[in-house]
């Protein structure tokens, strides 16, 4: 995401008349400064100054961070889950492309990545370690944890009373659609051969580049008409689904939520005007989470974290609020110090 949202982040601020096969610290601003051409969204290098692409090597700038290519974008997304020195690669994004592209971008990392993702390895280590503690207390007792999505069974009544009917039996008799599609749909081969379509559009993701030259328009063309095919596949996946499950049984999934909400999305990014913004790509980018089902073990355990949304969506709604009353505070109590731009205005706060 890193990649196709940022790229290849290559123009500085120099004096005029640098020569651009031979650039001395002397012709570079100091501190060095990322900026983007006029009118682009960036930061706009001063009258006595132009920005100009550099074609430098890590060596020569620095290496601390950035998104040119998917090794790069990896170590950076690594680094910034470490939480130390990731705000000089942000600084630089906002620097070389619109601010909201970053902001958006890096909060949504540091949140789920930095705080959450961290915080739940913690706490499945601590549980781990309390299961393990249990399990020597009572070693020779069993405890088995059911929960609803393995039901494979339910309970019905009728005419000839109360009696146990398979799920799949129940959605395939209400939906009223074809039972072979149903069989396709729910087969194993079936899935594996969409866990594969959908590793084969994340490497295929992952390979592209921004140098932001002509190249990269081009270049550009070139993988929407191949993101075009990966979004048909998907949606006529989502559309034999609801056909063979029907809608309400279709509907009623979570993962199969999922599925749709990301349909919908790259559906919309698959139009050319939309796909240029760069404003839908996460819902293209977000197919390579349901590799999740590629593993059953992973996939429970995000059904445990995640299932449940009540309680991220009230963390988050926590967090939100904590940043709002937090701000406020700040802009009370620091707004009327004398040259201090900090404070200035709720917004600059945040």
């Amino acid at each position: 995401m890193g990649v196709q949202l940022f790229g290849r982040l290559n123009y500085h601020c120099v004096v005029n008349g640098t020569d651009p096969n031979n650039v001395t610290i002397a012709d570079l601003a100091i501190p060095d400064t990322m900026c983007s051409q006029k009118g682009a969204g960036g930061y706009e290098c001063p009258g006595n100054m132009v920005c100009m692409r550099l074609q430098l090597k890590p060596q020569e700038e620095g290496f601390y961070g950035q998104f040119s290519d998917f090794a790069s974008s990896l170590f950076t997304v690594y680094l910034a889950a470490s939480q130390e020195g990731w705000v000089y690669v942000l600084y630089d994004c906002l620097d070389s492309l619109p601010s909201f592209l970053a902001f958006f971008y890096f909060v949504t990392l540091i949140f789920f990545l930095a705080w959450l993702v961290k915080n739940v390895f913690i706490a499945v280590i601590t549980e781990t370690f309390a299961e393990i503690r249990v399990q020597f207390n009572e070693m020779w007792q069993t405890r088995e944890t059911t929960t609803d999505h393995v039901y494979t069974q339910k309970l019905e009544k009728d005419e000839d009373g109360w009696k146990l009917v398979e799920v799949d039996k129940y959605n395939r008799f209400h939906s009223n659609n074809s039972l072979f599609l149903h069989t396709i749909v729910t087969s194993t081969a079936f899935q594996t051969v969409m866990q594969l379509l959908i590793l084969a559009n994340a490497i295929f993701h992952a390979t592209f580049v921004f140098y932001h030259d002509e190249s990269d328009k081009i270049r550009k063309v070139w993988y929407y008409y191949v993101e075009v095919g990966f979004t048909i596949l998907f949606n006529t996946e989502v559309i034999v689904k609801i056909y063979a499950f029907g809608w309400k049984a279709y509907i009623s999934r979570g993962q199969h939520k999922f599925d749709f909400l990301l349909c919908f999305g790259s559906s919309l990014n698959a139009i050319w005007i939309l796909y240029e913004t760069n404003i839908f790509t996460y819902f293209q980018v977000f197919r390579i989470a349901r590799l999740i089902k590629a593993s059953p073990m992973l996939e429970d355990f995000v059904y445990k974290i995640f299932g449940p949304g009540k309680k991220l969506g009230g963390l988050v709604i926590f967090t939100g609020i904590l940043l709002i009353v937090t701000s406020a505070i700040s802009l009370q109590l620091f707004c009327y110090v004398p040259k201090l731009n900090k404070f200035t205005n709720f917004a600059v706060v945040s």
